[in-house]
């Protein structure tokens, strides 16, 4: 024996309300939750029809909204991030309440700089980040600094950098003094793989000396020092990523953990704007009223009020529902 899946009757719904009341009104019906709205479009395709009836295009206002949705999730978001919530989006929320314009748009404002908090955030870490790395690169060289005397000589230049540990220094002074060239070779440093040089010639000497070290896989480094050894620009350094880390600790302070609920709140609030842009869409409207078919389950009750005329039938055999 076969099983039969039972399906509701439903019952199809018109209703004609004043022009200047159709928002208010799809609010009422929309609460109800059981009324699904049909899509008035091809009436406006029927000649008898199409001079008397219109339809409200609101698809930048509903583009409007998505965005803001986005932001708003965004915004809780962060919220949690930066308060260590652990319930997720929405769940054991109060119930939805209807917010004024003028709040909704005030809480958006808060939504925003939440946001621009969250970015100033990642912001100033990519900074940090950046500023470790650049520490991380200047620690070879902390042992590095130029004597005065060799600022002031105009002739001659300083060269920095990297030549690999499977060279000796010997083997590049070999190189550079059979070639009778005047210069000295300092080893700062060494790690794991390489040793970090700085190496002083003359002006004319330094083409010469550059190819010869390039033999020796030398990559050459640029270090600013502003009348700075490079221990001091590195403390100078690790004083701007403390303020950075001040000024981050600020930034998360100013993200309170009770603008969730606002926020989810307000999320509601958007979400239900943007079904009633959705619904208008689908409905048509004259100078003076507006028009709407739809179905409902059988059960379910409309009833008629003085804002608007509801006329309801049985669902007939064969109709698309």
């Amino acid at each position: 024996m076969k099983n039969q899946m039972s399906i509701a009757k439903m019952k199809k719904v018109t209703i004609i309300g004043t022009k200047d009341k159709q928002e208010q009104i799809l609010k009422k019906i929309m609460k109800k939750g059981f009324l699904q709205i049909e899509d008035m479009s091809p009436i406006l395709e029927d000649e008898e029809y199409k001079d008397y009836f219109r339809k409200d295009e609101n698809n930048d206002e509903i583009g409007k909204i998505s965005q803001k949705l986005l932001k708003i999730e965004k915004a809780i978001s962060n919220v949690k991030k930066y308060n260590d919530v652990k319930k997720s989006m929405f769940s054991d929320k109060n119930i939805y309440k209807e917010l004024s314009e003028n709040i909704a748009e005030n809480s958006y404002e808060d939504v925003q700089k939440v946001n621009e908090l969250s970015d100033m955030i990642e912001k100033r870490g990519l900074e940090i980040k950046e500023f470790n790395d650049l520490i991380k690169e200047l620690e070879p060289w902390i042992n590095f600094s130029i004597s005065t005397n060799l600022k002031n000589i105009n002739y001659v230049k300083l060269i920095l950098g990297t030549i690999s540990l499977k060279y000796k220094k010997e083997q590049i002074e070999l190189d550079l003094n059979k070639q009778k060239l005047d210069y000295s070779i300092n080893v700062i440093s060494k790690d794991k793989t390489k040793m970090y040089v700085a190496i002083a010639t003359k002006n004319e000497n330094l083409l010469q000396i550059k190819r010869i070290l390039k033999q020796f896989n030398f990559e050459e480094k640029e270090i600013e020092l502003q009348d700075e050894t490079v221990e001091e620009k590195i403390q100078k350094i690790r004083i701007t990523i403390s303020n950075l880390e001040k000024e981050i600790e600020t930034y998360k302070s100013e993200i309170k953990s009770e603008q969730l609920k606002v926020f989810e709140n307000l999320y509601d609030y958007y979400l239900s704007q943007k079904d009633l842009k959705l619904i208008q869409k689908r409905i048509i409207t004259t100078q003076n009223t507006f028009y709407l078919e739809g179905w409902m389950p059988e059960g379910c009750e409309l009833e008629n009020n003085k804002e608007y005329i509801i006329k309801i039938r049985e669902e007939q055999e064969n109709e698309d529902v």
